[in-house]
């Protein structure tokens, strides 16, 4: 379930249903779901999934957003930013390889 955008003075839209939420009123996180909510992706009042679907953010930089957001809940909060470091330099190689061969082909 999508939770209120913060940093909007709007609804946040729900891409799962298609349409915006209507309650401009943030909704309270549901009890711990190990499953569809985890606690440590639930706070801050919007679920980490919900952000990084709404930023349509590709999949390197997605797993960079979870594992900061979650740093330091779930696991060791140096181990999680490791991991966020390691998928964003994965994706900023990526990005660099295709300027390179972008700029190669001209």
């Amino acid at each position: 379930m999508p939770y209120h955008d913060p940093l909007k003075n709007e609804p946040y839209y729900d891409p799962l249903k298609d349409e915006p939420l209507l309650s401009p009123e943030p909704i309270v996180p549901p009890e711990h779901d190990p499953v569809n909510h985890p606690s440590h992706y639930c706070d801050g009042g919007i679920e980490t999934i919900d952000f990084i679907e709404a930023k349509k953010l590709p999949y390197h930089l997605g797993n960079a957003v979870k594992y900061i957001s979650r740093a330091g809940k779930k696991n060791d909060a140096l181990e999680d930013l490791k991991k966020a470091r390691w998928y964003l330099d994965r994706y900023i190689a990526l990005q660099e390889k295709e300027v390179h061969l972008w700029s190669t082909s001209q």
